[in-house]
């Protein structure tokens, strides 16, 4: 699986001399909060990780960082929903071989209605399912099916212990 989004995904919000920066709207991550920006270097055999880009800037910053021949080579701005990155040119060429990830926190979606989207990872739809199967056998006054506390005893297990 590859690393983050490719940079040429997301078009350059603007250019200069020493680097450029993309705009990348996040309403749809639901985040709160970015705490850090990676980017990849995919053009050679091994890819190259960048290190974690540090706290988030100004965005007057990221602007004087495209005229700064000593700025650094990934930086980023977070606010209210919109994430704007600077990427120095001389080490990530605005080229597919280049990517970027963003790491942070969001907000989960309460669950009212079953018209609700789900907010959860695909990998935890059969403990979700279980869940659901558990409810409605206590609220129906039912037995719990044995199966259903084998899932949920199993996969809270591996939750707990980071599987």
């Amino acid at each position: 699986m590859a690393f983050g989004n490719s940079i040429i995904d997301v078009s350059q919000a603007s250019v200069g001399t020493y680097g450029y920066t993309i705009k990348v709207d996040c309403t749809g991550l639901y985040a709160y909060t970015i705490t850090f920006v990676q980017a990849q270097d995919d053009s050679g055999a091994t890819p190259i990780l960048s290190a974690p880009s540090g706290d988030s800037v100004s965005l007057k910053t990221l602007q004087e960082y495209q005229e700064d021949s000593s700025c650094p080579d990934i930086a980023f701005n977070w606010s209210q929903g919109l994430c704007t990155i600077f990427f120095k040119t001389t080490v990530y060429p605005y080229s597919a071989d280049y990517r970027f990830a963003l790491f942070g926190y969001r907000n989960s979606l309460k669950f009212y209605s079953s018209n609700d989207r789900a907010d959860f990872p695909d990998g935890d739809m059969e403990l979700f399912i279980a869940y659901v199967i558990k409810h409605a056998a206590l609220v129906s006054n039912k037995p719990i099916p044995h199966d259903v506390n084998r899932i949920i005893q199993k996969r809270e297990y591996e939750i707990q212990n980071g599987g």
